[in-house]
């Protein structure tokens, strides 16, 4: 069972980094989707760009060990694949681990 940290972020749909552009519309429905989904994977809204944001999450990973878990890989594949089925051929996604994280970047796909 998943629980849905990304619950307390609706309301933050909007709020970006000092700094940073304000979301693209594309980009604002794709990180409204992703958090409606149960899934462990919160936002890390640190890209200064517009047109791109990325989730990331260490909950199943090893901390100590720094090495990534297998579940969060799955779960980034399992959320990779729903963006496509919702959003076809509009964004291009980049799955990626650090140390214990997994990290997935969502980008715009240019026309």
């Amino acid at each position: 069972m998943y629980m849905n940290w990304n619950a307390s972020l609706k309301p933050k749909y909007e709020e970006r980094s000092e700094g940073s552009e304000p979301r693209s519309e594309k980009i604002k429905k794709v990180v409204k989707f992703i958090c409606e989904q149960k899934t462990h994977f919160q936002l890390a809204d640190d890209n200064f760009i517009s047109t791109a944001t990325m989730f990331e999450t260490r909950d199943n990973g090893d901390v100590g060990e720094e090495e990534y878990g297998m579940a969060d890989v799955k779960e980034a594949q399992r959320l990779a694949k729903l963006v496509n089925e919702k959003f076809p051929n509009e964004f291009k996604m980049n799955l990626s681990t650090c140390d214990e994280w997994v990290l997935l970047e969502i980008e715009e796909k240019s026309l």
